[in-house]
């Protein structure tokens, strides 16, 4: 199964309900693999689930692969949060 997160699709999820985990989530490349930390609504952080990511350009990423699922935070935690 593959998830397809995009601008739009994350204004869906974004709402004071929300629930998001921290996970890990890396791709292969042709010098081995990217590895990212991103904040995804729960329903699509699971360990093994196979995602589809707009990066800040516009292009779409194929093959990026949820390895790690971390803590848990909901929307209004993480507008909050000052990084």
């Amino acid at each position: 199964m593959q998830d397809y997160l995009s601008d739009s699709h994350a204004k869906k999820f974004m709402n004071a309900g929300t629930i998001y985990r921290q996970c890990r989530i890396v791709r292969s490349i042709p010098q081995g693999e990217s590895v990212r930390t991103s904040w995804l609504p729960s329903s699509v952080a699971a360990v093994g689930r196979t995602i589809r990511l707009k990066d800040a350009a516009g292009i779409w990423q194929d093959g990026w692969v949820v390895r790690n699922v971390g803590i848990t935070r909901r929307e209004t935690d993480l507008r909050s949060t000052s990084v």
